[in-house]
């Protein structure tokens, strides 16, 4: 019997505890679904499926290079994605599945099925909160409930991280090579290619931004004529990098910017945990992800489309 890990919006091998998780209990499968026709639906971007696929291309071969195959399947959309894990799990043997979540509501809900299927197919779910520092729902206020202001929050994520001495992870265990033969469905018309995919590239972009950007970011992140800006956002946006990673590589060279909030240096760490704060929300408050109103009040509001 098989141990597999579920591969969504956490595409790195590294700092990636979920997928340590299933390597330390045997895991030498990982599976990704490609759903083009889910995409299109939430208006995913031709660039951002491009970076995706390449993301992809380049960690099945990382993969294999560690002993574990990625397998790539067409799900075509989320319904279809868990008749497709089915399959998978039929096919191969499939005792125990590990995976990230995801927050959001069509995920959510594809999630559900999913564990439904699998607790018929007696598969067991392991899911972990690899998007975030704080699992939603750990950040509350004294009455216990979700904070619907950024600040009050940030204070309390502070409060339980800011002695924290972040630190980049590594699977203890790894195993021999495979061969890996790619997939067709990773085509791309490489239109991100001036968004490079390898790590090395992504960690010195990483490590160029904190030496040499991050403390005149404050200043220079909203001057357009100025390259200010850290340029990680499309790789925060599929996992390629995590706020847990990012966050220990600035207390690398600045180890107290989680107890200096009021400094320049915090302001984008800042933006990181704004980054939490959203997560947070959509999960105490699922109506966000159906682009109703935060505050009730605002629902008579009447908007020019125009």
């Amino acid at each position: 019997m098989n141990t597999v890990f579920w591969f969504r919006r956490d595409l790195r091998l590294f700092n990636n505890h979920a997928l340590y998780q299933a390597i330390e209990n045997g895991c030498k499968e990982a599976v990704f679904f490609i759903t083009e026709q889910q995409w299109q639906r939430h208006a995913v971007a031709p660039i951002q499926i491009d970076l995706l696929k390449r993301r992809l291309a380049y960690l099945g071969q990382l993969l294999a290079d560690n002993g574990i195959t990625l397998h790539i399947i067409d799900g075509g959309d989320y319904s279809g994605c868990v008749q497709q894990l089915k399959q998978f799990c039929q096919q191969h043997s499939v005792a125990s599945i590990y995976a990230n979540k995801e927050y959001e509501i069509n995920e959510v809900e594809r999630d559900r099925a999913c564990l439904k299927q699998c607790d018929e197919l007696a598969v067991s779910v392991n899911l972990f909160d690899g998007d975030v520092i704080a699992p939603p729902g750990t950040v509350v206020n004294q009455s216990g409930e979700m904070f619907k202001v950024f600040t009050p929050f940030k204070n309390a994520w502070l409060k339980q991280y800011q002695d924290t001495h972040f630190y980049f992870q590594s699977p203890a265990t790894m195993f021999s090579a495979v061969t890996w033969h790619g997939s067709a469905l990773l085509s791309t018309d490489n239109s991100s290619h001036k968004w490079p995919v390898d790590d090395e590239s992504l960690s010195q972009i990483c490590g160029r931004f904190i030496s040499d950007k991050l403390l005149s970011y404050k200043d220079q992140r909203d001057i357009p004529s100025i390259k200010g800006t850290s340029g990680l956002s499309p790789y925060l946006a599929l996992g390629i990098v995590s706020v847990h990673q990012l966050i220990a590589l600035v207390q690398q060279q600045h180890i107290d910017v989680l107890s200096s909030s009021k400094s320049n240096l915090f302001t984008w760490v800042n933006e990181l945990v704004w980054r939490e704060f959203y997560r947070h929300l959509i999960v105490a408050y699922p109506k966000l992800n159906k682009y109703q109103n935060f505050n009730e009040k605002y629902d008579s509001v009447q908007w020019r489309s125009d």
